[in-house]
């Protein structure tokens, strides 16, 4: 009988899986997805060969899990953060802190990830924008309401929000060059939803032309690298 991790048989199967979400990642992030193999991902994560398919019957199924608990762990600490503040539009822009630092950890070997899915697998990740999109949407509507900013077509509002927050030019940005990128961007979105009046030309680092303090145009150009590697999903995990 194979050796029982933690205090209970439930213990031992989610610690278990977090390890082999652990391997999963790491396999990822080294060599790429598409090379990964279910036997890889068990002898990383000191699992036997025929233990793992306890859990998992293939890779994508450990991926697609590892997506749901990432997910998942993030909504709670966006959902935590944003009940910290009481207006709207400050919910808002901890929604976009929240979101653009969430992608700057991201490592450029999942961006596309979701090309090497089967159809199911794909729409399981599409899954996944839905509560946070939910989000976005209440707090426009919040906005509205409050008279924060004018009445607009919050869905699609909501998706122009979305593209950007998921662009990938924040990628490895840490810092000040990450809350300069993250600064450019919520005070873009201000203005873009009706609330201008909130943003700091002097903050922004905008001069009289436009152009950014460090001499960039706009967000792309902090990193130029990832700026065309645009995605449409937002959160944990990127197709």
């Amino acid at each position: 009988m194979p050796k029982i991790i933690g205090s209970s048989l439930a213990d031992h199967r989610d610690q278990v899986r977090q390890r082999l979400f652990e391997s999963m990642m790491q396999l990822i992030v080294e060599q790429g997805y598409d090379t990964v193999t279910l036997a890889d991902v068990a002898a990383a994560a000191g699992v036997g060969r025929t233990a793992v398919y306890n859990h998992f019957p293939d890779k994508e199924s450990v991926l697609l899990a590892m997506a749901d608990d990432a997910t998942e762990r993030y909504l709670v600490r966006l959902r935590a953060a944003m009940a910290d503040d009481d207006a709207p539009l400050a919910k808002l822009r901890t929604f976009l802190r929240m979101q653009m630092t969430e992608l700057a950890g991201h490592h450029t070997r999942m961006a596309g990830i979701g090309t090497a899915l089967s159809a199911e697998g794909r729409a399981r990740i599409r899954e996944h924008i839905a509560p946070m999109m939910e989000t976005l949407q209440g707090t426009l509507t919040d906005a509205i309401a409050a008279g924060d900013i004018p009445e607009q077509d919050v869905p699609t509002v909501s998706m122009m929000i979305s593209s950007i927050t998921a662009a990938r030019f924040t990628v490895g940005l840490t810092g000040d060059a990450l809350d300069h990128a993250i600064s450019v961007c919520t005070d873009f979105v201000l203005r873009g939803v009706g609330a201008g009046n909130l943003v700091d030309d002097d903050v922004l680092g905008l001069g009289r032309d436009g152009v950014l303090g460090n001499g960039a145009v706009g967000p792309g150009a902090v990193d130029p690298s990832g700026a065309a590697d645009s995605v449409a999903e937002s959160g944990p995990l990127q197709e």
